[in-house]
């Protein structure tokens, strides 16, 4: 077999950037580079939503104190990207959806359905996965 060379993370389109709310889940920079999802409890917010559907990946954080202490940040809806998972470790070609705390997880039967996970690292714990 060849050896590893190819990664595409990071690999995303610029245009489809979007400023959205962030919820308490979310509270620094480091959590730029982790999957997100809907918040389904306000409009134009996302965080780290457990089994739902991954709406894209943080691509920013700013904390607004001057307008109120908001957060917000900039999501990336169709990239490849690299997460960490938890559980066990999803299938070449399935899906997976956040697990509420900034990783991911392998999806049930029927959910996931705008991810395709391409790479499996089962000693890092890590999975490529191209979000559509």
């Amino acid at each position: 077999m060849f050896g590893m060379i190819t990664s595409h993370k990071g690999i995303r389109n610029e245009d489809l950037s979007v400023t959205m709310y962030l919820n308490a889940s979310i509270t620094s920079v480091e959590d730029i580079g982790k999957p997100v999802s809907v918040d389904p409890a306000a409009d134009f917010t996302v965080g780290f939503v457990a089994d739902a559907d991954i709406l894209g990946v943080l691509q920013s954080y700013e904390h607004r104190v001057l307008e109120g202490g908001i957060k917000v940040g900039a999501v990336c809806p169709l990239i490849c990207f690299k997460f960490e998972y938890s559980g066990a470790a999803p299938t070449r070609g399935g899906r997976i959806v956040g697990d509420g705390t900034g990783k991911v997880k392998a999806a049930a039967v029927g959910a996931g359905l705008n991810s395709v996970v391409t790479k499996v690292d089962t000693v890092a714990k890590t999975v490529e996965v191209m979000l559509k």
